[in-house]
């Protein structure tokens, strides 16, 4: 199927197709074109990726996203190249090492669509937490208002308004994963491969950089993604919406606790940003009534059709494949380093007679990891503080046990979804939006988009 005329988007050249839109492994050729600049860490860059796409998708979809770890693990090494391709003469990056609140309600009063890049999350609340303070609302609220009084031109005082509106897609960094519960409840959170492995990746990278000679010209790669992004900003503005039959069935997956309220559409939002990178290859429902898009130089418009896709049970599996962690860290509000320390304390704990035991010491649970035991021990009580952990502390050398709330996890292997299932859901969808849309398969093609004729494959 032709991806220009499927959903009759005038991209203006064939640049978009410069990177095949019809590719079923289309985020692994993206991952692989950063190949150049970062070594390892593909999941982190597809979860990245479907994240920075996201700000021109409407708005329920977009995904904001803190990247913590501890210091040298090149969190804002990554970030940076990742933002590259989406760096244009439209100013879609808007980049802060830091700000103040006076300064960012005068320069912005509209972010919609924008991407907010904040080198480091450094500010904190009054209890000590990491927080994004007021600018968390513009990701959920889209709209800012404040009150303030500020000097007129000829030197009095006055009461002002300023409002900045939009919703973008904030991307940070922090070295802690001590965050507000407000803020985190808002963003995805990452956390990148602190491994052994990983580590000697990056060492063979760096020292291949000083034995091998390269140009400083802008990698061709860099290219090829900022026109791919290009196109899919133009793709997304023709969604009307992303929708996922067997959203039903991912109920009986689902933990209900009170944190899911919030989280479940963080999981979902993936599930369609990934559905929406593959759109060229799902089914579609297809506007009757066309809307004008902007498609020239000198404002000229166009009549052009809108879509909503389709995702699959494929494309939650690979949500969950690639951001598993990401997503296991943004439900359990707990980084991936300290669920690992609870699995060795649990490891631990029933490997021993636990009649002839009261629990495991900090050496013991340290020797197994690549942390000292100070570190050891501040995640130890942190498993306790938050109920996921216990400790003894009647003899001089403090003993920890776990208890029995453990961690949330996803099993998306129990979900099922038929062939008969998905067109019945397909019928019935039919029926309720006939006067609106029509429905289309992926195997079916739009030869000419102005007589819109459909053929099948």
């Amino acid at each position: 199927m032709n991806s220009i005329d499927k959903h009759e988007i005038d991209c203006q050249d064939d640049v978009f197709l410069r990177i095949d839109t019809h590719d079923p492994h289309i985020l692994d050729t993206i991952a692989r074109q950063y190949g150049r600049k970062i070594v390892g860490l593909q999941n982190e860059i597809k979860t990245l990726v479907c994240c920075l796409i996201s700000k021109d998708l409407p708005k329920k979809y977009r995904t904001s996203v803190i990247i913590s770890n501890q210091s040298s693990t090149g969190k804002s090494y990554l970030l940076n190249n990742v933002l590259d391709p989406f760096r244009d003469e439209f100013d879609n990056v808007i980049d802060y090492t830091d700000f103040t609140e006076a300064h960012f309600k005068r320069s912005q009063s509209n972010v919609d669509g924008k991407i907010i890049k904040i080198e480091q999350l450094e500010r904190r609340d009054e209890n000590g937490k990491l927080s994004f303070q007021k600018l968390k609302h513009m990701v959920s609220e889209g709209r800012l208002k404040f009150g303030n009084v500020d000097n007129n031109e000829d030197g009095t005082r006055q009461a002002k308004d300023f409002e900045i509106i939009g919703v973008p897609v904030i991307v940070t960094t922090s070295t802690e994963f001590n965050i507000d519960s407000e803020t985190a409840n808002r963003f995805l959170m990452m956390q990148l491969d602190e491994s052994e492995e990983q580590t000697k990746k990056i060492i063979n990278y760096t020292l291949n950089e000083y034995s091998t000679f390269e140009s400083d010209s802008e990698d061709n790669s860099v290219k090829k993604l900022r026109e791919l992004f290009k196109g899919f900003k133009d793709y997304a503005h023709h969604v009307d919406a992303i929708l996922i039959p067997f959203a039903e069935r991912i109920e009986k997956i689902i933990p209900k606790t009170l944190e899911m309220r919030r989280d479940l559409k963080k999981v979902m939002n993936l599930t369609c940003l990934i559905a929406f990178i593959h759109g060229f290859n799902r089914d579609y429902f297809i506007s009757k009534k066309q809307k004008d898009f902007f498609t020239g130089d000198f404002i000229e418009t166009t009549p052009q059709n809108t879509f909503m896709i389709i995702a699959t049970p494929e494309d939650l599996k690979m949500a969950l494949e690639i951001a598993g962690d990401s997503i296991k860290q943004t439900i359990n509000k707990s980084s991936k380093k300290l669920m690992g320390i609870d699995s060795i304390l649990r490891e631990l704990f029933n490997k021993k007679d636990v009649h002839n035991t009261t629990g495991i010491t900090v050496k013991e649970v340290s020797d197994c990891t690549d942390i000292g035991e100070t570190r050891t021990r501040e995640y130890l009580n942190e498993l306790c503080d938050k109920g996921f952990g216990g400790k003894d502390n009647t003899e001089k050398i403090h003993k920890y046990y776990p208890k029995n709330k453990e961690f949330t996890e996803f099993n998306v292997s129990e979900i099922t979804f038929s062939d008969q299932e998905y067109e019945s859901w397909i019928k019935k969808t039919e029926e309720k939006i006939k006067e609106q849309y029509s429905f289309v398969s992926s195997c079916q093609n739009i030869d000419d988009p102005k007589n819109n004729k459909v053929a099948s494959c």
